[in-house]
């Protein structure tokens, strides 16, 4: 009784991959200070800078009110 053939598969070169770089350029922006309603201290605007809202708390004071008494 004869061996079955072997079948070997070729094997196809993996497609390359084309990706872009896409370069932005950085622009300077200065980080403004505002004066957190709660506890009066300064601090950079983080709202203005990354949504264009003026910030009016501090993150600490939104995150922990002081509680009404």
């Amino acid at each position: 009784m004869p061996l079955p053939k072997k079948t070997t598969l070729t094997k196809k070169p993996a497609a390359k991959k084309t990706t872009k770089k896409v370069v932005k350029e950085e622009v300077d922006v200065e980080m403004k200070l505002f004066t957190c309603k709660a506890c009066n201290k300064k601090f950079p605007d983080t709202g203005l800078y990354f949504y264009g809202k003026k910030s009016e708390k501090c993150m600490w004071c939104t995150k922990f009110p002081k509680s009404k008494k």
